[in-house]
């Protein structure tokens, strides 16, 4: 279970349930009212919570193993979860009425084979954090929407390049992949490796 907390009154508001296993990771989400909360789990779901309804409004199932970290930019524009798997997934905040929370905006290769120990984005939500148990820290950049851009065309180009033999793509196809994906925004720019586990790791 999830205890919503009244930090004032240091008491319990209310529970969430819904998780089949132990709740690794929280974030908070903005929305109406009291907002919303999404949460992570060892039984690699996520779910997102309307905290006044007190009820899960989302359920994703992106993840094929353990969940461990959830963060969220300082912008509340994205969303990163990473788990016991080899990638991190990146997921795009909705706030047309009637969306669902969360859309997934694509994955983003994680370094080693370590599962993920935590997530933090830094630098004014410039810079991502990846803090693994095998004793490294990864540093992924934020690329600027233009810049997020311009690499998803040059992505294409190279595609379409390599798969002229092809059939061409209907206009759906053609129309999605021309949004940026998680490779396209977020860049692995540095890994620092410690001696011993890293259990943290912030900017």
């Amino acid at each position: 279970d999830i205890i919503v907390w009244d930090c004032v009154a240091e008491s319990g508001m209310f529970r969430l349930r819904g998780h089949k296993d132990a709740v690794t990771a929280v974030s908070f989400l903005p929305g109406e009212g009291s907002g919303r909360l999404v949460s992570g789990s060892k039984d690699s779901l996520i779910k997102v919570w309307e905290l006044d309804a007190q009820h899960c409004v989302q359920t994703i199932t992106g993840h094929r193993s353990e969940v461990w970290s959830i963060a969220t930019d300082v912008s509340a524009q994205r969303v990163v979860s990473g788990g016991a798997d080899a990638e991190l997934r990146v997921w795009s905040l909705n706030t047309q009425k009637n969306a669902e929370p969360l859309s997934f905006v694509g994955s983003l290769p994680k370094a080693g084979r370590g599962r993920v120990g935590g997530l933090s984005f830094c630098g004014a939500g410039r810079f991502l954090l990846c803090q693994t148990l095998d004793k490294n820290v990864q540093v992924f950049r934020l690329r600027a929407r233009e810049e997020a851009v311009r690499r998803m065309k040059r992505r294409l180009k190279r595609s379409k390049d390599v798969n002229d033999a092809d059939e061409p793509e209907d206009d759906a196809a053609k129309k999605a992949a021309a949004i940026p994906t998680a490779v396209d925004e977020m860049q692995a720019i540095s890994i620092f490796s410690a001696s011993a586990k890293v259990r943290a790791a912030a900017a």
